[in-house]
């Protein structure tokens, strides 16, 4: 087994699937504004199989964002791994 492909294919699986949520399920959500890097999309979020987990409703992350204060300090972790296994700090 390639850790490599199989990853890809459940990427291209997820993509497949979230792209006919968020037709079935709207509530707003508008197509993705490519030249952004996001870390979270607002729509379907669905597992590697490609059934939904859940759904985050347009605007939902901006106005999350807007009510951060001006001095948050946060920290982004990749690939979901324990912030204390990261050798490193963002």
């Amino acid at each position: 087994m390639n850790v490599i492909d199989e990853r890809d294919k459940r990427t291209a699986m997820r993509k497949k699937a979230k792209a006919e949520f968020d037709k079935l399920i709207t509530l707003g959500v508008q197509p993705a504004d490519l030249q952004r890097v996001r870390l979270l999309d607002e729509g379907s979020v669905v597992y590697s199989g490609g059934e939904l987990w859940f759904y985050i409703m347009k605007g939902t992350l901006e106005k999350y964002l807007n009510n951060l204060p001006a001095d948050y300090e946060g920290s982004i972790n990749l690939g979901h791994q324990h912030l204390a296994e990261a050798p490193w700090t963002i």
